[in-house]
């Protein structure tokens, strides 16, 4: 069990962090145990594939002599995970500032006024210069000014300098910041899967807000917006501060770490998703120039991932654009940083899509059987199987009704599951049934009209061109009634 725990864990280690990791269980301030240090050594030889043969318990005893029997071996690799634990919290908690404040509180107890004011004076004037406050920023200001409250040596020094408000203040303003940023998450939820928030804790908020309102602060400035953008529901209404939020990441990107850019760039994106699957094509190019804006800083791959629902987002969006040349070249470069588990559903999903886009009926749908419709993501299922019923449709496939029997299960299956998405695609397969089901010219004309006087979703368009070729008539008059009905 520990030999699977622990290479599971080695083997997405980078060479680089291999190397790190050796050099911390060799430090004797960690690890006092040569034998641990000599399996370690063999197992790292082995990086990164570890053949079945070569983690075999009679090959380790071969190669590492001073292990003794299976017990021995069982407890070394144990001892060697919780070193690799321990290695990467080290790795994952590089908080310098926080680590200076563990001097500070050495300085107290070592009695070193002096150098505990001087360190003070310097970590006050790091955080007046961090050029991001955010609530990190405010927990570090909490911790310093709680060690000042408490003054160098409380037990023998009261003064009036040891002031209760810039602690109280700092840990408020902590709280604010961390709330926020947490219900900016939340409402998306909330929209995306249908979890419902309390009306208190958006009115807290937008409180806050309001009594911060002069505040120029970035960190504020972006994610004030971002609450404020999810909160909205008319897209009207939400556009201003969609703008805010993009014109501030890319007038600010330079003082703002990248991981953080990346968290934006996802809410602008969500924006961008929310109105495209309610049939707004102007949102097809505001999304892929966020997507390309997130490539030239080198940020759309994080930790040798990439999202799999926004890497079928971005390749469906581009082909949408007609982008076919750049999303074969996306596929091609991005496709390796699919997670393991994920990787072949949502490759053979893309190019699906891809095929479909290019008329090659049979190549999409190769690729979709291979595709096992993926439970971990219910918008995957959703995926496959409205490009199915599209291909089924448009190639006169004999089992098109099955298909129409499997999206109708899986859409009543998840419709409590999936927001205000639901109705959306109800909506899609409500009309597409119509289509599919009726060859009367009378029926089409009905369905025709329905589309026309009908809100944008997805797909729209493409209902109203397959019933207008049953119809026959041209696309491009039916075009110019779609954008009569909508206003432009």
């Amino acid at each position: 069990m520990q030999h699977r725990k622990l290479i599971e864990v080695l083997k997405r280690l980078t060479p680089d962090q291999m190397d790190r990791l050796r050099d911390f269980i060799h430090s004797p301030y960690f690890n006092k145990n040569h034998s641990v240090s000599a399996v370690f050594d063999y197992m790292r030889s082995l990086h990164p594939h570890y053949a079945e043969e070569g983690i075999a318990n009679k090959e380790i005893f071969k190669n590492v002599e001073s292990v003794k029997d299976d017990g021995d071996l069982a407890n070394k690799l144990t001892h060697l995970l919780e070193l690799t634990g321990k290695f990467l919290s080290f790795e994952n908690n590089d908080d310098l500032f926080l680590e200076q404040i563990g001097t500070l509180k050495a300085f107290k107890k070592m009695h070193l006024r002096k150098h505990f004011a001087f360190l003070a004076k310097q970590l006050r004037k790091k955080l007046k210069n961090e050029p991001f406050k955010d609530f990190d920023h405010l927990w570090r200001v909490h911790k310093l000014e709680e060690e000042l409250f408490e003054g160098f040596d409380n037990s023998q020094q009261r003064t009036p300098d040891n002031s209760m408000d810039k602690v109280m203040k700092s840990l408020e303003c902590f709280y604010f910041y961390k709330k926020l940023y947490y219900l900016s998450e939340a409402l998306f939820r909330e929209r995306l899967l249908g979890k419902s928030i309390k009306d208190e804790n958006k009115r807290e908020i937008l409180d806050f807000l309001e009594a911060y309102k002069m505040n120029k602060d970035l960190y504020l400035t972006l994610y004030g917006n971002i609450f404020k953008m999810n909160l909205e529901k008319s897209p009207k209404e939400a556009l201003p501060y969609y703008l805010k939020v993009k014109s501030a990441i890319k007038e600010s990107a330079e003082s703002i770490q990248l991981e953080e850019i990346r968290r934006v760039c996802v809410y602008l994106q969500n924006f961008c998703v929310n109105l495209i699957n309610k049939g707004n094509k102007d949102y097809l190019k505001e999304y892929l120039e966020i997507i390309q804006f997130r490539i030239s800083k080198g940020i759309l791959v994080s930790g040798e991932r990439i999202n799999p629902q926004e890497f079928k987002n971005i390749t469906k969006i581009a082909i949408k654009l007609n982008k076919t040349t750049w999303v074969e070249n996306f596929i091609e470069n991005f496709h390796k940083y699919l997670p393991d588990e994920y990787r072949s559903d949502y490759y053979n999903l893309v190019l699906g899509e891809l095929y479909y886009h290019k008329n090659e009926f049979t190549k999409a749908s190769h690729h979709l059987a291979v595709a096992s419709h993926n439970k971990n993501d219910v918008y995957f299922g959703f995926a496959v199987k409205k490009l199915l019923l599209k291909i089924g449709y448009e190639s006169n496939d004999f089992a098109l009704d099955s298909y129409l029997e499997m999206y109708k299960k899986h859409l009543y299956r998840y419709r409590n599951k999936i927001g205000e998405n639901a109705p959306l695609l109800e909506k899609f397969y409500r009309y597409f049934r119509l289509l599919a089901k009726s060859d009367d010219a009378d029926d089409m004309e009905i369905l025709l009209s329905k589309l026309l006087a009908e809100e944008n979703f997805a797909d729209k368009d493409w209902l109203i061109t397959m019933t207008s070729k049953k119809l026959n008539q041209p696309y491009f008059q039916t075009t110019a009634l779609t954008q009569n009905s909508q206003g432009t």
